[in-house]
């Protein structure tokens, strides 16, 4: 168990000489959000940096080879920060501490609309498909002994499933980024920068775009700045159908994941609350309550 975010950072210097050669000499450490890795914020002498570092419970799901990969190329797209350092191996990574300027609603979608546009025109492929009805299975591979846990969704599941929903649809897969929760997004120096590509990968756009409805939380105008600004004007009937639909799917996968962590035994009051009021608000939007 860490004695304090100091303790943590100290070792990762010393058993990464790196580190330290980029940094300087450690004057202060907070600790930062984060639910797969361990996040610090370090001040040094040579600057402020975000140093990220793998949770021991957490060691293997994410491809870290696949990560990097991916977010080479958004980094050369220019809308993701360049590591100073980055360990594919281990999955440490440190950046240089961005500004992040506060963005009303209206205008975060306008402006992520705009960079999703961007990012899934991008011609390179993504290494990994984000295939949500795999993911879902793969979760439930977890907690599906757990009859309270596998219990909570099934109901979920099974209508996204009877519905068509889960089906993908892999001729429309472009890069996404995969988890564009708030602590994903940065508005600093003017423009709108990308961090966390742990889950990244080939994937309906319809995805990115639901997924950052949902977890920031957009009301019905924000969603409408959202995808205008993603098409270019008036979206298709095709992808406004989709996204409303992948919303569900977004909620079932978010909900799957969060019952693994309790059935793992991390912090089950925080998951299972967490995977709730994702269930919920997933089966209120279909009509199962």
């Amino acid at each position: 168990m860490s004695i304090s975010p100091l303790s943590d950072v100290e070792r990762a210097f010393a058993y990464f000489p790196h580190l330290k050669k980029i940094c300087g000499d450690i004057s202060d450490v907070r600790r930062e959000a984060g639910l797969t890795n361990r996040v610090f914020r370090v001040a040094c002498a040579n600057g402020t940096y975000i140093l990220r570092l793998p949770r021991a419970e957490t060691a293997g799901a994410v491809d870290r080879v696949k990560e990097a990969h991916n977010h080479r190329i958004a980094a050369q797209l220019g809308i993701a920060p360049v590591p100073l350092y980055s360990d594919p191996n281990t999955g440490v990574q440190l950046s240089a501490a961005l500004p992040d300027e506060p963005l009303d609603a209206r205008s975060l979608a306008e402006k992520l609309g705009a960079v999703l546009t961007r990012l899934h025109s991008v011609p390179k492929k993504f290494r990994w498909q984000l295939v949500p009805q795999e993911v879902i299975a793969g979760q439930q591979a977890y907690f599906s002994k757990k009859a309270d846990l596998a219990q909570r969704i099934a109901p979920l599941i099974e209508a996204l499933a009877d519905t068509g929903a889960l089906q993908s649809r892999p001729d429309d897969f472009a890069p996404c980024h995969g988890d564009l929760s708030p602590g994903n997004i940065l508005y600093s120096a003017g423009k709108l920068v990308l961090i966390d590509w742990e889950y990244s990968g080939q994937c309906e756009p319809a995805w990115d775009l639901a997924y950052a409805a949902l977890e920031n939380d957009f009301e019905a105008a924000d969603e409408k700045l959202l995808l205008d600004a993603y098409s270019g004007g008036t979206p298709p009937d095709s992808l406004v159908s989709r996204f409303r639909e992948m919303k569900s799917v977004c909620d079932a996968v978010s909900a799957s994941w969060a019952l693994a962590q309790v059935a793992a035994g991390r912090d089950p009051a925080t998951f299972l609350a967490f995977a709730q009021m994702r269930i919920d608000r997933a089966q209120e939007r279909i009509g199962l309550v």
